[in-house]
């Protein structure tokens, strides 16, 4: 096999050295070979270029080579004007034919022979097949009376137990004396048809089968969810219902079918999907919610002046009336892709009808592709010698792939094992290291799984991941395929465990962390295996996540909670709105709240076949500014009147006296009239009652004696010094008394010294005094001991003093409807020893507490110069009730990191007196230079299902993409990223002199990235974050 690549801006001559060929833009191939004669001949072939093509083409030829051949010569001539170039020589030897061995006695197949490798069978003396042996890989296969009971490959061995009928009851897998585990199949009474499946785990699965017509009518699984299906006359499935056992809900899909018995119109989730047909069975058109979203032409072929239809589509026109063309080749190969009129992509093949050059016309991109005799990819090259290279080993798996962009190369070997044809590992280097991604199977393990991958980076770095399986701890095995647990090693060193729990479907629903760092995730699922709830506890971070949906499985609500608080407020909410026409599963908006209050809506607006064409966003509320809410609470207190004397004597001056609440005294304060030494000073102070204390003061030193006015005269000398008495009388009668002050010895009596007289009125009723008004919590009444202690009820008398004790309930309107909304009022009395007495009314109103709740700021910035001040922080709130407007607020939670840049998320939690809760979510975003902004307003521009513009807030984003729709540049403002492709992976990024690029193993995950030169290593959980 021989071939070439070539290019010619040029005219070639049509003679050279006198022979006249035409052929001077071509490919010749020389054999020089021994003849039957034994003469040496030369055989030459000769493949011309098309010279009316300016564009690279592509040559290729299939010769024979004889048997005594002495050399072939591949020449590349051009003679003429201007410049032709060649690139890509090929040259194949090898074997391009099958061979076929047959065992001569029976006509068995023993062997099968190609480019890509070897199959061998053998036979037992029954001609039952007992082995298959694929490139160095064998499959044994034991057989039994009635069947195969035993496979065997890389000795892992599945064993079959077979029911009275001859079919299939259980399949175990290992070995029973090491690892293994049983599945079983359950039948009929009749033994037609399989009525059950059982996992190792004991999870059973039913099936309810149609006697009469062989169609399955019902599955329920292990969660006893069912699954109904109804068929028309003909056997065609026409409704699908799936009703989830324990809420009753249902998801329905209708299906209905032309006469011609294909599929028409079908319904999901409340969307009608429809299609039209022409005679000869070919989709021409899909409308989908009545909208037409796509129309399809096909093309026509004149053969000998007769024209044939094809099912080959000739327009693709979409609602937007954006309309793709095709062309095709006398091979029914694609060549041509074009949009409106405009050509976009453009294909060549080779004689075996594969794809050799591909051209991005609107890019001025050209691939070139070259490929082995098995037919496998080799290499890929573009016009600008970027190339990426293929090598396979001898059991034809790939070997190895080496890609080189603009200076930048990176070539990675994937390494199998030769006699299991198990995967190895992965190798490449990284500058002066060597990167070893390998893959450990416990040879001991009867089902060969993987035990352990080791990620080892020079000599001096193993990063590893150890797996152990789920033990089903039943009759069905000892062990499993679904991994328990993965031990994340550093130089074999456990730094982390991740454990798993699984449902009776196999979803995944707790993840255990442990180790360096302790996490938790809990899922949980309804019965469409929906995830409905995420439990998250991390060291700085616990949430609830619960997702809603409608009746046509659209997702409805995303709320975010503070762990297992899901009675409360949502910390955030996503609330999706959609069309209520006919597409009803596009989205009309998306209101987003934090901490209950509405924040931002983003509304959607579609083209003819769904494109979102624009998001606006409506700012509903100013996360930055807190809330101005007050939640008032009045008190009332029983007013303090001043104690009215009674019986006042003639001559009483109450403006003398002031009232002492905290005594419930009425004092008169005056000075003692002067007096020379060893004089007698004299004055008089109108009494109204009784119980008087007197207390004077000459100069510091001061006395008190209390003195009842109501009997008979009586004199005091009160001690002065330690020797010194004053003389002290009180004269009068009842109500009216005057207090005479004896001689002062050896003082002289100033202007500063005071006289204090303080007296009490047994005359006065007792007085209650307390709150008027309390508020009560219908779901914690309080009883009427607590609401007296609450209100603050005391009872004070002038003469008795603090009666308190004596407090009464003499009206009770409060116990019985006290857990009742509404005012309801208590009636108190209290008496003294005299009779006299005081009444309070006292109004109780019963409430439905409300939850506390914290206002505000949803969100704030700051430099990170400014730092974080816990206490400033908190200023900015307060937390409220319908009881107290002043709870307790705290910050519970906070992901901040000091003196680095990036959003944060900060927990308040706020409680009452009750043990109610609430909690509260702030965004706290620390910038470098100046807070981002969120877009208002974005546009978007699509050709057919293809975004090409983005426009946010006026940045233009503009996209192109590959003829797979995998996108190959983007711009941004101007700046541009292209990206170097294999498949649908990138393997270089380049953004103007920056270049990111990427390495994958065999399986195409992502292994590292290499950016700025150094080189980062993805390492994955078992969810693949």
């Amino acid at each position: 096999m021989i071939g070439a690549w070539a290019k010619a801006n040029a005219s070639p001559n049509t003679a050279i050295n006198g022979i006249n060929r035409g052929r001077f833009f071509s490919l010749e191939v020389h054999i020089t070979k021994e003849n039957d004669d034994d003469s040496i001949g030369t055989v030459s072939y000769y493949l011309p270029f098309n010279a009316n093509t300016n564009d690279w083409q592509h040559q290729m030829i299939a010769i024979e080579i004889p048997y005594k051949t002495f050399e072939v010569t591949v020449v590349l001539k051009y003679q003429g004007t201007g410049v032709a170039l060649f690139d890509n020589v090929q040259l194949y030897h090898d074997n391009l034919k099958t061979d076929y061995r047959y065992d001569g006695s029976n006509g068995n197949l023993l062997e099968k022979k190609s480019a890509s490798g070897t199959t061998s069978y053998t036979y037992d003396s029954s001609y039952r097949v007992t082995s298959i042996t694929e490139n160095n890989q064998r499959l044994d296969i034991s057989h039994a009376y009635n069947g195969i009971y035993q496979l065997s490959m890389n000795n892992v061995k599945a064993n079959y137990t077979y029911n009275a009928k001859n079919q299939i009851s259980e399949t175990i897998l290992g070995d029973q004396s090491k690892a293994w585990f049983k599945s079983s199949i359950g039948y009929t009474n009749d033994f037609q048809y399989i009525n059950s499946t059982t996992d190792a785990f004991g999870n059973q699965t039913n099936y309810q089968v149609n006697h009469l017509t062989s169609l399955i009518d019902m599955i329920e699984n292990a969660n006893l969810d069912k699954t109904y299906f109804s068929y028309d006359n003909y056997g065609n499935l026409i409704r699908q219902e799936e009703i989830e056992t324990i809420t009753g809900a249902s998801i329905i899909k209708d299906m209905g079918y032309d006469s011609s018995h294909r599929l028409e119109p079908i319904t999901i989730d409340g969307i009608t999907y429809q299609f039209s047909y022409d005679s000869l069975d070919r989709v021409t058109n899909i409308k989908i919610a009545g909208i037409d979203y796509v129309t399809l032409n096909y093309l026509s072929e004149n053969h000998n002046n007769k024209s044939y239809q094809t099912h080959k589509v000739s327009t693709q026109t979409y609602a937007n009336n954006d309309s793709y063309g095709f062309i095709y080749d006398d091979e029914d190969n694609l060549v041509k892709i074009s949009l409106n009129g405009t050509d976009l992509y453009s294909y060549s093949y080779d004689q075996k009808n594969r794809l050799t050059m591909y051209q991005d016309l609107r890019q001025n991109n050209i691939y070139f592709y070259s490929y082995d005799l098995a037919g496998r990819i080799e290499e890929i090259i573009d016009q600008n010698e970027n190339r990426i290279s293929y090598s396979y080993d001898g059991l034809g798996n790939l070997n190895s792939s080496d890609y080189t962009y603009q200076g930048i190369n990176r070539k990675v070997y994937y390494i199998y094992n030769q006699y299991t044809g198990e995967y190895d590992y992965t190798y490449y280097e990284v500058g002066d290291k060597e990167v070893r991604k390998i893959y450990n199977i416990d040879p001991e393990d009867s089902l060969r799984r993987i035990s352990e991958i080791n990620l080892v980076i020079g000599n001096s770095l193993n990063i590893s991941q150890a797996f152990s399986y789920q033990n089903p701890n039943n009759a069905n095995g000892n062990t499993s395929l679904l991994v328990e647990k993965i031990n994340y090693k550093k130089n074999g060193v456990i730094e982390t465990t991740h454990a798993f729990k699984y449902d009776k479907l196999l979803n995944i629903t707790e993840i255990t962390l442990t180790g360096k760092t302790n996490e938790s995730y809990n899922y949980t699922y309804d019965g469409f295996n929906r995830l409905i709830r995420e439990d998250i506890t991390l060291d700085n971070y616990q949430r609830t996540i619960t997702y809603s949906y409608d009746m046509r499985g659209n997702i409805l609500s995303i709320k975010t909670y503070y762990k297992n608080k899901i009675t409360e407020t949502p910390l955030k909410e996503t609330i999706y709105r959609y069309n209520q026409g006919a597409w009803k599963d596009q989205i009309r908006s998306i209101l987003y709240l934090v901490n209950g209050i509405e924040i931002k809506e983003e509304v959607y607006t579609y083209d003819q076949i769904g494109n979102v064409i624009s998001i606006t966003q409506n700012q509903i509320s100013n996360l930055t500014i807190p809330i101005d809410e007050v939640v008032s609470r009045n008190y009332h207190y029983e007013t303090q009147n001043l104690v009215e004397p009674l019986a006042l004597n003639p001559g009483y001056n109450q403006a003398e006296w002031k009232y002492n609440e905290t005594t419930g005294y009425y004092d008169y304060i005056g000075s003692i009239p002067w007096a020379r030494d060893g004089r007698e000073t004299t004055f008089n102070i109108d009494l109204p009652g009784r119980n008087i204390i007197v207390e004077y003061s000459v100069n510091r030193y001061k006395t008190e004696l209390e003195i009842d006015p109501f009997t008979t005269r009586w004199t005091s000398w009160l001690p002065w010094h330690s020797t010194d008495n004053i003389p002290f009388s009180l004269v009068g009668k009842p109500g009216y008394q005057s207090i005479r002050m004896g001689q002062v010895n050896s003082y002289n009596v100033s202007a500063g010294n005071w006289l204090k007289v303080r007296y009490k009125d047994l005359n006065t009723a007792p007085k209650i005094t307390g709150e008027q008004k309390i508020l009560n919590n219908i779901d914690n009444p309080y009883t009427v001991n607590e609401i007296i202690a609450l209100a603050n009820l005391k009872v004070y008398d002038d003469f008795q003093g603090d009666l308190s004790h004596a407090l009464i309930v003499i009206s009770d309107n409060y116990t019985q409807n006290k857990q009742k909304v509404g005012t309801y009022e208590l009636i108190f009395r209290a008496e003294n020893s005299g009779g006299l007495y005081d009444e309070f009314r006292l109004e109780v109103e019963n409430k439905k507490i409300t939850n506390p709740k914290i206002i505000g700021p949803n969100q704030s910035s700051q430099s990170l110069g400014q730092g974080f001040n816990e206490t400033t922080f908190l200023n900015d709130f307060r937390a409220t009730n319908n009881f107290n407007e002043h709870l307790n607020i705290s910050l519970i939670e906070s992901n901040h990191i000091p003196n680095q840049a990036g959003d944060f998320e900060l927990i308040l939690k706020a409680s009452d007196d009750y043990g109610n809760e609430t909690y509260f979510i702030h965004h706290l975003e620390v910038y470098i230079n100046q807070p981002t902004e969120e877009p208002m307003t974005q546009s978007f521009t699509w050709e057919g299902r293809r975004l090409i513009k983005h426009i946010i807030d006026g940045r233009v984003h503009e996209y192109t993409y590959n003829d797979q729709g995998i996108r190959t540049s983007k711009k941004v403002d101007g700046i541009l990223t292209e990206y170097f492709l294999e498949g649908n992976k990138v393997l270089v990024e380049k953004t103007e002199g920056n270049v990111i690029y990427y390495t994958y193993d065999v399986e195409g995950e992502i292994l590292s990235m290499n950016y700025l030169g150094e080189e980062y290593f993805y390492i994955k959980n078992m969810q693949g974050d």
